[in-house]
């Protein structure tokens, strides 16, 4: 059973990773469009960042849980895949939040409608 040390090491190691792989995501987006698209994002951009950041985690949780071992899933698993689904969620809710409160900070909050 894992420590509580080892627990609190593990959810510090996955938010770097996600913050990482949001930045990421940016700049693959910023290399095509200009790194301004943060200030006037579309739809097409929205999804295009979010299914990113969604089709890694996807990746990455397939080869944690299935080749690396490193963990395995008891609950809440999406069907047929055996991965968690919540990482997966994660990333349909959270890119379009990021995107929207970046916009707000960089333009600031009158600016942003």
């Amino acid at each position: 059973m894992p420590s509580l040390a080892d627990k609190v090491n593990y959810i510090t190691h996955c938010t770097i990773g996600d913050g990482v792989i949001t930045v990421i995501c940016f700049w693959i987006i910023s290399c095509w469009c200009g790194r301004y698209w943060i200030l006037r994002p579309t739809w097409k951009l929205t999804i295009l960042f979010t299914g990113l950041g969604w089709v890694y985690t996807f990746s990455s949780e397939i080869y944690r849980v299935h080749i690396a071992k490193l963990y395995g899933v008891l609950a809440l698993a999406v069907p047929g895949v055996g991965i968690s689904w919540l990482p997966l969620l994660q990333w349909v809710i959270l890119p379009p939040l990021v995107l929207l409160f970046a916009r707000r900070h960089t333009l600031g909050y009158r600016n942003s409608s």
